[in-house]
């Protein structure tokens, strides 16, 4: 028997897919957001959580057309049954309506935001001795800022790793909008983080070599790399030819909440 409650998923998490799997379980209506997004990467243990969530999904709420489109190349909505909805990103939302901290980051001068915490970085002690490296280096020509985040910073003293870039206590949300507002550049292994600086306008360099948003790559954008001395020194190189960044936001207009609700109302009235 078909339940008349509905289940919302979010992005690619453990839980995400653990939500999944029970409101598939419990016979209810399972809506996706941050759907359709594709590394083709199952190393990658967020690309098993969103190929299944959206395997198991009866609607599929995407950030960017490319999406959209991944999900109907894939069947979604003919073969696979499904409703597909193209609402923006829900981060570009929040990232327009909360306002940013009053606080600078400390330092005065140009700067570049990075910060390093993805798991597959942070527990290999070459990738991250490798990204240290390129860090330090670029801090000789323009102060590197990074909040560390505490498994980061953990892992650097197990390894014995020394970072010699200016260092942050992890930052709240509306501190870090100020911190990426106020950088030059970024330098991130962390897809959220690389969207807000499309967000903020700011070029940045993706140390990932499957990222999850290549939109923001060829939009001319971002450079990403593998988490390689050289390949980041030589991808800072390309980030600081790019151009600036306007014109149409490739995640939508900043009305996706309201998108997915107009829609909720209608589809489960």
């Amino acid at each position: 028997e078909e339940s008349d409650a509905a289940v919302l998923t979010y992005g690619d998490t453990n839980s995400t897919l653990a939500g999944a799997l029970s409101a598939r379980r419990a016979k209810m209506l399972l809506l996706h957001f941050e759907s359709g997004v594709r590394t083709g990467d199952f190393t990658m243990p967020e690309e098993i959580n969103r190929v299944l969530t959206d395997r198991l999904s009866d609607v599929h709420y995407c950030c960017t057309g490319d999406n959209l489109d991944n999900l109907k190349k894939e069947g979604y909505g003919s073969v696979i049954p499904g409703e597909l909805l193209w609402t923006g990103d829900l981060m570009l939302d929040a990232f327009i309506k909360i306002e940013a901290g009053r606080n600078r980051a400390p330092g005065s001068g140009s700067y570049i935001a990075a910060t390093i915490h993805r798991a597959g970085n942070i527990l290999n002690r070459e990738k991250l001795s490798a990204i240290v490296s390129a860090l330090n280096t670029l801090h000789r020509s323009m102060q590197v800022v990074i909040p560390l985040h505490p498994h980061t910073g953990k892992r650097l003293r197990e390894y014995g790793i020394e970072l010699k870039c200016a260092v942050l206590e992890p930052l709240g949300y509306h501190e870090m909008k100020r911190f990426l507002c106020d950088a030059e550049y970024v330098v991130t292994d962390s897809g959220g983080v690389a969207r807000e600086a499309y967000f903020a306008r700011k070029r940045s360099l993706v140390v990932m070599e499957h990222p999850f948003w290549p939109e923001i790559i060829s939009a001319n954008a971002a450079i990403s790399c593998n988490p390689e001395t050289a390949e980041i020194l030589a991808g800072f190189d390309r980030v600081k030819q790019l151009p600036e960044i306007t014109g149409h936001s490739i995640f939508g207009d900043g009305k996706a909440a309201q998108k997915i609700s107009e829609h909720l109302v209608n589809y489960l009235s």
